[in-house]
């Protein structure tokens, strides 16, 4: 197999994806959720979000996960509500098709959501598509034009299909031999970890971590169940790229903490990740109550705390409540330490000069 930039390959799937994104999102945030939907159908994409696809009087646990798999990419549709429990099931299987297909799952911040979003494993290392702070539409263009390429509207002379098995060969290029004439040069580069060259027969996949954890001086923790082995040839490509491979072509996931690496199969990975998720909303539910003023420049105070109490908004916690003082245009916000920062982060957003004529 000829060596190929990972990056410019785009799975031609048309034959079997009958649609270009998948919406995971959390229920609470369904009427924002609603309006990005009609904006990527406006741009000319095929959406699959649940209140148009899932009928009556149905099973909708399969039809989701049939959805998903029809699916050219996942979005992972992140508001001032996070994620749900829910939506960390969904997240399970879209990552399981990830590492088998190559399929891409996009993390998004809505308008809301707050500035620094306590995202799952597996998605950090996945550039993230911001939305809430998108005045000029940029990141929305670059949005469509990325699922678009999915379709396999941009020719590809040599497509490759991603490999599958438990004992596969992978044969890839590095980023800087992508100015060869016969291979396309990608428009964004992911990985940006030192390069190092890989070539072994039929080498285990721990033995790999090993490698790898020698090269970087991290440190990597592979469960009990990751076993096989690999066949690789890498030429000078950035070492979380060849993590990367590794993973994909084995059905394994990873989650860092600090310099520690975990790998694991991506079904254990999810069902941590669910873990962690039930286990943040048993704290946030337990977390104790503060009080802060926020200080009202160019809004209404009353105007912005209707909103935040709204029940499409759904700011508040459920013991968090909020008071406008329309003498001073103060808000006194009382509720959890990570609440107050999400409604701090939507009055930033909001609180703003507003041109007229």
């Amino acid at each position: 197999m000829p060596f190929r930039q990972l990056h410019a390959i785009v799975p031609c799937w048309e034959s079997t994806m009958d649609y270009d994104c998948f919406l995971s999102h959390n229920s609470k945030d369904k009427p924002a959720v609603r309006e990005l939907c009609v904006r990527l159908q406006e741009a000319g994409l095929k959406v699959w979000f649940d209140e148009n696809e899932l009928p009556f009087g149905y099973n909708w646990q399969p039809l989701l996960e049939d959805g998903i798999r029809r699916s050219a990419a996942g979005v992972v549709v992140i508001g001032p509500n996070g994620t749900s429990n829910w939506n960390a099931e969904e997240m399970e299987l879209m990552l399981r098709d990830a590492r088998r297909q190559v399929r891409p799952v996009i993390p998004l911040l809505l308008s809301g959501a707050p500035s620094t979003p306590d995202l799952p494993g597996f998605l950090l290392n996945r550039t993230l598509c911001n939305l809430g702070d998108d005045p000029d539409g940029i990141a929305f263009e670059k949005l469509v034009r990325d699922l678009l390429k999915l379709r396999g509207d941009t020719s590809d002379p040599n497509p490759v299909t991603p490999p599958t098995g438990n004992d596969m060969s992978t044969d890839y290029l590095s980023q800087s031999d992508a100015d060869s004439p016969n291979v396309k040069n990608p428009e964004t580069v992911l990985y940006s970890g030192d390069r190092l060259s890989l070539n072994f027969q039929d080498i285990e996949v721990r033995a790999v971590l090993q490698v790898l954890g020698e090269f970087t001086g991290l440190n990597f923790v592979a469960s009990d169940t990751v076993c096989g082995s690999i066949t690789l040839r890498l030429k000078n490509v950035p070492w979380d790229q060849a993590l990367d491979i590794v993973l994909n072509s084995k059905g394994l996931a990873m989650r860092q903490t600090g310099n520690v690496i975990m790998v694991a199969p991506v079904t254990e990975v999810a069902a941590q990740e669910r873990l962690d998720l039930q286990s943040r909303a048993q704290i946030e539910e337990l977390a104790p109550l503060c009080f802060e003023f926020i200080q009202i420049k160019y809004r209404k105070a009353s105007d912005l705390a209707a909103l935040i109490k709204s029940e499409g908004a759904n700011l508040l916690s459920e013991h968090g409540s909020i008071i406008a003082d329309q003498l001073t245009d103060t808000l006194l916000v009382r509720d959890t330490v990570s609440k107050l920062e999400r409604i701090r982060g939507l009055v930033t957003r909001l609180d703003i000069p507003v041109r007229h004529g």
